[in-house]
């Protein structure tokens, strides 16, 4: 085998090395922006039922309109996430104290805290699966914070 022969060979496996590394690079990030996506989409029909949710509670208080929202919530929800559960709770509170002849108490900051903590944790979420780690997050806020 002359040395143009080996070189053509080695020129040609490293070629498809990186063929093959570029497709695998490739997949993975059609797939994180795909998942990226859904999670940015889910944030923002979550955010819009819950701005309806208080919408109704601050207006009409109608306790079955309420419900359905809240049921349309729910369906964006998974069993067994503390933050999630949360949510419903402050959810479920605002409905039974939506007759204000029944209750003065307004649990109206507990469904926002409730809800920020939810949107927060699926917006980090959606960060991880994206790439963006820990570190480079806490770096982009302290800058953030600086900008202040």
């Amino acid at each position: 085998m002359s040395t143009a022969e080996i070189v053509t060979a080695v020129i040609s496996a490293v070629a498809l090395i990186i063929s093959i590394a570029n497709v695998i690079y490739v997949k993975k990030q059609i797939s994180v922006d795909a998942i990226t996506k859904c999670r940015v989409d889910w944030i923002k029909d979550v955010r819009s039922l819950l701005q309806d949710f208080l919408t109704e509670y601050n207006g009409n208080r109608d306790v079955n309109e309420l419900r359905i929202i809240r049921n349309k919530i729910c369906l964006y929800l998974r069993s067994g996430v503390s933050s999630y559960k949360n949510l419903k709770n402050a959810l479920d509170l605002c409905i039974r104290t939506a007759d204000p002849s029944i209750s003065t108490y307004n649990p109206i900051d507990e469904v926002i805290e409730a809800a920020q903590t939810t949107l927060s944790n699926v917006w980090i979420r959606a960060k991880r699966e994206a790439g963006i780690t820990k570190k480079i997050d806490d770096k982009f806020a302290i800058e953030f914070e600086s900008k202040k």
